[in-house]
């Protein structure tokens, strides 16, 4: 294979006499292997017995095994310099590590003695109840999206499981006990209820003898799913408001439509690009450049069996929550009446193409989506089959799917209402379409805890920096360029000396501020047309200030390089600094630096920055002074 672009003839499944599904591909890439392991198990398989141990199991995998003792596992993980991390969803919990090649056999055995041999031990179960009570205190009930979350999907939907939130209530985290943990853990962790895929510059034939050496010995386990209860037919609008001690409104709009496998999905995952994809969206200009929402984010559902297609919104402190679901409902029903035009929608089967080659360019994402198709859906290759029934999607079948499931006797709308201070940490952002990771990993260990094999004391045999090449132009200008033939894209990586350390006195701010005005187009380009230039080639550009310096990176497809290039030239050497985006920005941040500084999280980092500096003046985190004394001052 000449370099690692998709091909399904390149993946090997097998599945062993226990059940245990087994995908394999080699990939050229650096030496690194990432494993992904995928069980059919999260609160669509629960009962109101069960209700949350999907999620407690996946903290206690983390715990001793029988092989394996109290934290061993991090231990193992650091030692081979790799990364690791899970998460649970309403239907599938995933377990995945990236590691170089020689730490695979580690991570293998892990895996297999955490499947077979977790000991569940009383003392971890009743410490880490306190961990989960804490974690479902702040994401479910006092974090502002948890809590919208939660009313959102117990308003739509009322007998199906999808219905209870993942980590379940206190009542319930409060009844887990260790016989109740292991009966539910004996039922679903076992071979034939899971998938394992790992992808790497990996041998597979030795890989595969590995796995049936470390898998293969259990014997099949019939795991027994309780009946699910089907939702009836929605009939009209459900609304669900409620009052919560944050600082900014907040709506959530959900809309029932089919399994993410029907293909309506194709459809409606095109609608999302239209209506909330990046800064070049219809909502971005309709909602975000007006200053009626501060974000907004549209995804659809991508579960097992029927769930939502949501919409999302984050307004500034005095929006209005009903002119925005006027504006949404608005643009819905002017798409299902007048549709799409097909030069749009063939940019947004572009960007969708684009967008999936360039978040496929590496081992975990590979193994992820190969592992999770066929957890969910049976199908390894479903995400690449997404892809190509969306470029069969017709603009009728568009205006047919917002037609028939994106109106208002089909939605379910959640407010927020804000109450002033708030009690938990949440950033003003709406909830990323994406599951991400569940646990924190350690930051460190320490070396005398941690015991390295002389296998992996050997220096490596090749660096990063390999046949990297630098070039300084005229006008000092720093290049650096290495040839990788991996993937059919580029990555573009940027950077430049703004960052908050080098701001005058009491304009604390003033870097980020104008790095998100960067973004905000050049002299003969707005925002929206700015940022189309590269969205519409599946990608999108950010620039962000640290202490020192402000950067970011593009990554495009190989052959749409001139274009990323003239993006970015054009955005260090023509931004337009308006006085109106400027002042939009400095609004939107104050708001949100409200809202952060009200929690407890965010007032002690507060205070702690301006402890720890010297003036105090100089903290790196910025006041609704500072932020208003920036205006002309870029």
């Amino acid at each position: 294979m000449k370099n690692s672009e998709f091909r399904s003839e390149d993946i090997r499944i097998t599945q062993l006499e226990n059940g245990l599904t087994v995908i394999l591909q080699e990939m050229e890439y650096s030496p690194v292997a990432a494993v992904t392991v995928a069980y059919r198990i999260g609160p669509l398989w629960e009962t109101q017995i069960t209700r949350g141990l999907s999620h407690f199991c996946e903290h206690m995998m983390f715990k001793d095994s029988r092989k394996y003792g109290p934290g061993k596992f991090w231990q193992i993980v650091q030692r081979n310099g790799g990364l690791a991390n899970a998460y649970t969803s309403r239907d599938i919990t995933v377990y995945f590590s990236v590691v170089p090649i020689a730490g695979l056999d580690d991570i293998l055995s892990l895996e297999s003695d955490r499947m077979f041999n977790c000991l569940m031990d009383a003392n971890e179960v009743a410490s880490e109840k306190k961990v989960i009570l804490e974690e479902e205190l702040l994401t479910s009930r006092e974090s502002p999206e948890g809590a919208l979350d939660i009313s959102l999907y117990s308003t739509a939907f009322n007998k199906h499981p999808y219905r209870n939130s993942i980590t379940g209530n206190a009542s319930d985290i409060q009844s887990f006990t260790q016989k109740k943990l292991k009966k539910f853990y004996r039922n679903f962790y076992n071979p034939s209820n899971a998938v394992i895929a790992v992808v790497g510059r990996i041998d597979p034939d030795s890989v595969f003898s590995r796995i049936k050496d470390l898998f293969g010995s259990e014997s099949m386990v019939d795991t027994v799913r309780p009946v699910i209860t089907s939702e009836p037919p929605q009939t009209g609008t459900r609304r669900v408001d409620r009052k919560h001690p944050s600082q900014l409104p907040r709506i959530s709009i959900g809309f029932r439509v089919p399994a993410a496998d029907q293909q309506a999905s194709s459809a409606l995952s095109l609608i999302s690009i239209y209506l909330a994809s990046g800064r070049s969206s219809r909502f971005e200009e309709l909602l975000v450049k007006p200053g009626l929402v501060l974000d907004v984010a549209a995804s659809t559902n991508t579960l097992i069996q029927p769930g939502l297609y949501t919409i999302h919104a984050v307004l500034p402190p005095e929006g209005s929550p009903d002119e925005v679901e006027k504006l949404i409902f608005s643009e819905l029903e002017r798409v299902s009446a007048e549709g799409i035009s097909s030069s749009e929608v063939q940019r947004l089967k572009k960007r969708r193409t684009a967008w999936s080659t360039i978040s496929d360019a590496d081992p975990l994402s590979r193994s992820r989506r190969l592992s999770t198709g066929q957890a969910r859906f049976d199908d390894p290759l479903y995400f690449w089959h997404s892809i190509i029934n969306t470029g069969k999607v017709t603009t009728d079948e568009i205006k047919a799917a917002v037609s028939r499931y994106l109106i208002k006797d089909n939605a379910t709308i959640a407010g927020l209402k804000p109450m002033g201070s708030i009690s938990g940490y949440s950033a003003p952002k709406v909830p990323d379409a994406s599951v991400k990771p569940d646990l924190i990993p350690p930051s460190s260990l320490k070396p005398s805890d941690i015991d390295i094999p002389d296998s992996l004391i050997r220096a490596p045999s090749i660096s990063v920096g390999d046949n990297a090449r630098e070039i300084i132009l005229e006008n000092n200008l720093r290049i650096i360029l290495k040839k990788d033939s991996s993937f059919p894209v580029l990555s573009l990586g940027f950077s430049c000396p703004m960052g908050a350390d080098r701001e005058p006195d009491k304009l604390t701010g003033l870097s980020e501020v104008t790095a998100e005005a960067m973004l905000y187009g050049t002299p003969n380009e707005d925002s929206i047309k700015f940022n189309s230039r590269l969205e519409n080639l599946g990608s999108s550009i950010d620039l962000s200030s640290s202490n020192k310096y402000a950067g970011g990176i593009v990554t495009v497809l190989e052959k749409d390089a001139e274009q990323a290039l003239s993006v970015v030239a054009d955005l260090f050497r023509k931004p337009a600094f308006r006085e109106e985006d400027i002042n939009s920005i400095i609004r939107d941040t104050i708001a949100s630096l409200n809202e952060w500084t009200s929690t407890p999280i965010g007032a002690a980092m507060e205070s702690f920055s301006k402890q720890s500096t010297d003036p105090p003046e100089k903290s790196p985190v910025p006041s609704k002074e500072s932020l208003s004394a920036i205006p002309g001052m870029i």
